[in-house]
Parts: C-alpha cells; sequence; structure tokens
C-alpha cells in the first residue's frame, strides 16, 4: 500500500474554530483541533507535493494520508476516523467519483473536495451532483485552503447536532415511556368503570367513560409508535444477515387478521434477497407498506399487493411494494413521509400518522431511501432502496438509558 501518513503545518485557525467558526452558535458546537485529519486520494507524488507545499504554507498542523485505490481507501477509512477527503478527479485505478461513491456506500458523512487539472462545466456539475463539497482547480490552490476549513467546521458541527439529536431521541424516548404507565392506569380504571358501574350511569356520564377509553387507547397506540420511531432513530440493533422474504412473512403474520378482514390479497413476486440489516426493522418496514395498503384501500374492491425485488446499482437492492388503493396525489410526496401528517381525515382513516415516517427512518438507518409514485384513485408504488452489504464495523449502537423499544 502506497500511504504516506505525516504532521503537517496547516493555519492556525484550525485549532481555534471553536472560538471563532462562525458566530455563536458555531462556537459552541466545533471542537478545538489539535490536528485535522485529512484522507488524500492522489496518484501522483508532484501533486501530492503542490498541495501539500499549499497547505504548508498557511501553518498549522494536520495528519495526513495518502491513497490510490478503492482498496486502499476502505481501509483507511475502516482504521480511523477522518474530518475531510481531498480526492483527484481521475487516477488510474480509482477516481473521485468512485470516492464519493464508496463513502456513501459505507455511510460515511465526510464532505470531500474535489481537485482537478481541468474543470469543464459538465464535468463540475457531475461531481458535485454526485456529493462533492466543492472543486478546486490545481493551478488555484488558494482556494482549497478556505475550502478545507468551511468544510471541516460544517462537519464538525454537523456531528455536533447529529449528537444533540440523538440525546433529545433519548429524551423523547425516556419522557414517552414514562407517560405509559398513569396511563394504563387511566385504561385500567376506565374498564372497571365500564364493568362495574356502567348501568349506573346517566346517559351522558356513559358517554364520557366510553370517550376517555377510547381517547386513552389512542394515545396508548400513539405512544407505541412513537417508541418505534424512537427506536429507528437510535441505531439499537445490529446489521447481519437479514432474509428480506422471512421479514415478509412474519410481517403478514402480524397482519393476519386485517388481511382476511380486508380480504386482501398479497403476492411477493420472485425471490427476495438476503442483506445486511437489522431484521426485526426490516420485518417493521414492511409491515408498515403493507398495512398502508390495507388502510388506504378502495371501497369498490379489494385490495391487491404486489412486492418485489430487483437488484438496483452499486450493490444496492430496490423493494417495490404496489397497491391499488385509493393513491395520492404526488404534490403530496414529501408530506407523507413526515411525522403525524395527514392527507386524510382520521375519522375514516384512523391511525397515528407516525408509520411513513417511521419507513423512512429504518431507510436512512441503513444508508438507504423511500420514495413513491402515484396517482388518486390508481393506486401507489412504494419503493425503498437499501445497500446489499453494510460496513458493521461502523455500526456503534448508542447505549439507551431507558427500556428498550419495541421493534415489532
Amino acid at each position: 500500500m502506497n500511504t504516506n501518513s505525516r504532521d503537517l503545518k496547516l493555519d492556525e485557525t484550525l485549532s481555534s474554530l471553536s472560538k471563532n467558526g462562525g458566530g455563536p452558535c458555531a462556537a459552541k458546537s466545533t471542537p478545538k483541533w489539535n490536528a485535522l485529519r485529512l484522507l488524500l486520494v492522489e496518484d501522483s507524488k508532484d501533486d501530492e507535493f503542490l498541495l501539500v507545499a499549499a497547505l504548508r504554507r498557511e501553518g498549522g498542523r494536520i495528519h495526513f494520508e495518502r491513497v490510490e485505490t478503492a482498496g486502499e481507501m476502505a481501509a483507511a477509512l475502516d482504521n480511523r476516523e477522518w474530518d475531510i477527503v481531498v480526492s483527484d478527479y481521475s487516477l488510474p485505478r480509482f477516481s473521485a467519483l468512485q470516492a464519493i461513491s464508496l463513502l456513501q456506500r459505507k455511510g460515511l458523512d465526510i464532505p470531500i473536495i474535489v481537485v482537478s487539472g481541468a474543470a469543464p462545466e459538465k464535468l463540475v456539475a457531475e461531481t458535485m451532483k454526485a456529493g462533492a463539497r466543492d472543486y478546486v482547480m490545481k493551478d488555484n490552490l488558494t482556494r482549497l485552503l478556505p475550502a478545507i476549513k468551511r468544510e471541516a467546521r460544517d462537519h464538525a458541527i454537523r456531528r455536533e447536532l447529529a449528537s444533540s439529536v440523538g440525546k433529545l431521541a433519548d429524551f423523547a424516548y425516556n419522557a414517552s415511556a414514562e407517560l405509559r404507565e398513569p396511563l394504563r392506569k387511566i385504561m385500567a380504571f376506565g374498564d372497571r368503570l365500564s364493568a362495574l358501574c356502567y348501568g349506573r350511569f346517566e346517559p351522558g356520564g356513559k358517554d364520557y367513560v366510553e370517550r376517555m377509553v377510547k381517547a386513552a387507547g389512542r394515545m396508548d397506540r400513539l405512544i407505541d409508535d412513537l417508541q418505534k420511531y424512537f427506536h429507528a432513530t437510535a441505531k439499537t440493533g445490529p446489521f447481519q444477515p437479514a432474509d428480506l422474504m422471512e421479514a415478509v412473512n412474519e410481517a403478514l403474520a402480524d397482519l393476519e387478521t386485517a388481511v382476511s378482514q380486508k380480504k386482501a390479497r398479497v403476492v411477493v413476486a420472485g425471490p427476495l434477497p438476503t442483506i445486511d440489516a437489522d431484521a426485526p426493522q426490516m420485518r417493521q418496514l414492511f409491515q408498515n407498506l403493507i398495512s398502508n395498503a390495507l388502510k388506504f384501500s378502495r371501497e369498490d374492491e379489494p385490495p391487491h399487493v404486489r412486492i418485489q425485488c430487483a437488484n438496483a446499482k452499486d450493490g444496492q437492492v430496490e423493494i417495490t411494494v404496489a397497491d391499488n388503493g385509493i393513491g395520492f396525489d404526488e404534490k403530496y410526496l414529501d408530506r407523507i413521509f413526515q411525522p403525524f401528517e395527514r392527507l386524510h381525515g382520521k375519522n375514516k382513516y384512523p391511525g397515528s400518522g407516525i408509520g411513513l415516517a417511521l419507513c423512512r427512518q429504518i431507510a436512512a438507518r441503513h444508508g438507504g431511501s423511500i420514495t413513491a409514485t402515484s396517482w388518486p384513485g390508481t393506486g401507489s408504488e412504494f419503493t425503498v432502496t437499501l445497500p446489499a452489504k453494510q460496513n458493521r464495523a461502523e455500526e456503534r449502537p448508542r447505549e439507551r438509558a431507558g427500556p428498550d423499544a419495541a421493534s415489532g
């Protein structure tokens, strides 16, 4: 492996970003730098020298490693954490676009800056669209240091923000768990009132008790859905080989009564693969998508749900769940994946409004995505794209103070 690790000089600004990195908010969020960790994807020692010289002129310190191939970059990413990647656009056995793809497959939010000797407009647009944070010409390396400082600062802020969001999710999860106990007492005493005293109530009193019990039941289901949502956010389960066919069968077993009542037909077209995933969350994903199809079915036709999988590019699989239901206008596509968002009244279509938001959380946690195509009255097709393989060494479940969430 042709790599060079060394200490280089960089602007002292990097060590004081936490003090002057962009206002009071950034000052609190950005950690103090001892050394910036930079991974350089470059095969030319001459170009490496130019980059090093440009960085040296600015003072300060960084930890620097140079790699030339996909295997070397993957090993470097596995062996340590990096603050930023600087990549030549084209190498004999590798490229900046492949480096971007590698970062994305590993689910790493590390900014990458591309350096090149040529910058056709189409080339720059392609690189930025793929996920590069900046594009710097080799004959204008004075732009490189400001770009590195900007992206390193923003990356540190994003990490702090992600940590804060995780802590907030833990708090919300534990708060919802604490609400469970008094709620269960309300439900228990409401049931006792109905069983022992129902006949003694005036008509108005009976109505009050019934409404109280129903409201408590809705709150109980909402808390259950919220805990599942926070469970998906918290990365609590490891990635292991998960049979998606088994996940579908388990979801259908849980939905057996609903499928029977709706006289629904659920078909799996072709085999489903085994992927690296959190198996209980895969079951939850399919359960929510099938349940969504059953709920929003047409009154004049039994639900028909079709599940199939096609291999996609770059080591990912594409799973579709299509139905013949009422559909929706695609202008509401972003809304349907937001928590508590509804396109229809809760009286006609009951539920917490968490189901599809949970699907998006699960897909995102696995480094994937979910989208849908639909038209009112013609049904919907949800498409989930997931990596076939995960870097399990990178999966670091966070400890939770409260009890484990239900994952099914």
